[in-house]
């Protein structure tokens, strides 16, 4: 987010890719640098501009950020044992997920597995 809100250089996703980086989304959620909250306009982002496959960028927001925070035990993935902080999406198909530019689409919004938002 930061380098189209800064309007700088896209980072350089093939090489990063090619060495085997890790591509990491998120809105960032500050004032100065990435005024959004929004993590499916990130991930639209990531995928529209910085190139990225709409897996590496779910990917990216998901396990892979929570790997680089030291967090890949705990969370970042749907499997037994992790806590089950998610969103439950209303979409057609897992790519539709960088489509819906600021049309909030959640269903509902689990944290530690227990449901603390639903629509309706």
């Amino acid at each position: 987010m930061a380098s189209f809100t800064l309007r700088q250089e896209p980072p350089p996703v093939a090489a990063l890719r090619a060495a085997g980086v890790p591509l990491i989304v998120g809105s960032d959620a500050n004032p100065g640098t990435a005024p959004t909250e929004s993590l499916p306009l990130a991930l639209a982002l990531a995928v529209r501009l910085y190139g990225l496959t709409v897996a590496e960028a779910i990917l990216g927001a998901t396990r892979e950020a929570a790997r680089s925070l030291g967090l890949g035990g705990v969370c970042g993935a749907v499997r037994p044992g992790l806590r089950a902080d998610l969103a439950v999406w209303d979409l057609p198909h897992e790519n539709a997920i960088v489509q819906p530019w600021g049309a909030p689409r959640a269903l509902a919004v689990l944290r530690d597995g227990e449901v603390i938002a639903a629509a309706g």
